[in-house]
């Protein structure tokens, strides 16, 4: 027997069932690899991720479905509720005080604003927010006279100020009411007031105000001119009075039960193109003998 034969033997022996040699293990199982190609999941994932952030100073949270961004300390920040409200609280809040910063926009493309209604308080105090008991707030009524009563006076200064670099149109569908203590309306060139019905100017809460009007010439054109005084009328001054009635129509008649009194320290001069009239009703004064 030889050597390699009984080498064979040997291995056959000690060699368990199914065991491979090395010569058959050096090759490749290409008839063990997987024929199917590989599936693709149809079926997609869905994933909630919610991220907090917890800082020395800013804060994350989400309170009842309402995100809050805020400064840990006065309270001030961004808040998006589930409603559908954005709130942003600018400077120190909370404790009763009142917002103390400032909320500044930059928009290069523009601002474009389309909802509801709109309601904005500006205060000239920069130390004093609006809506406090400050010497910056001030409370007003009216009462059935219509008189403004002012309780607390605000302090002076520019809580609105507005520049525009070209035209300024605003177009309201109904009702616009300013109120203020004194409002001025400063055109450099041309102040034009147009209504399509009627344009009435008031002085005082009941017409018994003050109506000052000054100019160098005043130029009335309209059909019908109508004036109703209940107390006097005077002229005070050196004017000059003509009236001139080109229509042979023109007509000038002076109608009432009361006195007409003229007393001419100058000269009285009287031309008559036409007929003249002068009825007395009245019996003359009596003579005394």
């Amino acid at each position: 027997m030889s050597t390699n034969k009984f080498d064979k033997k040997i291995l056959e022996k000690i060699t368990p069932d199914g065991a491979k040699t090395m010569s058959e293990k050096k090759k490749t199982p290409t008839d063990s690899l997987p024929t199917t190609p590989d599936e693709t999941q149809e079926e997609e994932v869905k994933r909630e991720i919610t991220v907090l952030i917890n800082g020395k100073r800013l804060q994350l949270v989400e309170v009842d479905g309402d995100i809050h961004f805020a400064d840990k300390d006065v309270g001030h920040g961004l808040s998006v509720t589930k409603k559908g409200d954005m709130i942003i609280v600018a400077g120190a809040g909370g404790n009763g005080n009142a917002c103390g910063g400032r909320f500044l926009i930059n928009a290069r493309g523009g601002q474009w604003y389309k909802g509801g209604a709109i309601i904005q308080e500006a205060s000239a105090d920069e130390s004093e927010g609006t809506g406090t008991n400050g010497d910056s707030s001030t409370q007003e009524s009216q009462s059935s006279t219509g008189k403004t009563d002012t309780t607390q006076a605000g302090k002076t200064g520019v809580a609105c100020s507005q520049m525009f670099y070209g035209d300024h149109i605003e177009e309201c569908q109904g009702n616009v009411h300013i109120r203020a203590r004194n409002i001025t309306l400063d055109a450099i060139e041309t102040l034009t007031l147009m209504a399509g019905e009627q344009i009435s100017i008031q002085a005082g809460p009941k017409g018994g105000g003050n109506l000052d009007m000054r100019s160098g010439q005043i130029n009335v054109e309209t059909d019908t001119y109508v004036e109703k005084i209940t107390a006097n009328k005077i002229i005070d001054g050196t004017p000059e009075t003509t009236r001139l009635g080109y229509d042979p129509r023109t007509n000038e008649s002076t109608l009432g039960w009361y006195n007409v009194n003229s007393n001419i320290t100058g000269d009285y001069k009287l031309a008559v193109g036409g007929c003249m009239e002068v009825t007395v009703a009245g019996a003359p004064p009596p003579v005394p003998n």
